[in-house]
């Protein structure tokens, strides 16, 4: 089961993720809280991401942020 939540950033929608996941037993994946991660970590592609894009209130380009997704989704 696959749910996508789409919306201006605060919103609500990690607020209504985290109740759906929570209702329906499934996975919740945040790309906000996955961009963060990789920043507080000092990553290259969470630096590049915050530098280039994010830090400067710019979504990042599809090809970063799915390189930023794609190992939660395999796992």
């Amino acid at each position: 089961m696959t749910f996508v939540i789409l919306g201006i950033s605060g919103c609500g929608k990690s607020t209504q993720a985290e109740l759906l996941a929570k209702e329906l037993g499934v996975a919740h994946i945040s790309t906000g809280r996955l961009f963060r991660w990789e920043l507080e970590k000092g990553t290259p592609l969470g630096i590049e991401a915050y530098q280039k894009w994010w830090g400067q209130g710019l979504w990042l380009p599809t090809e970063t942020a799915f390189k930023l997704l794609e190992p939660e989704l395999i796992n």
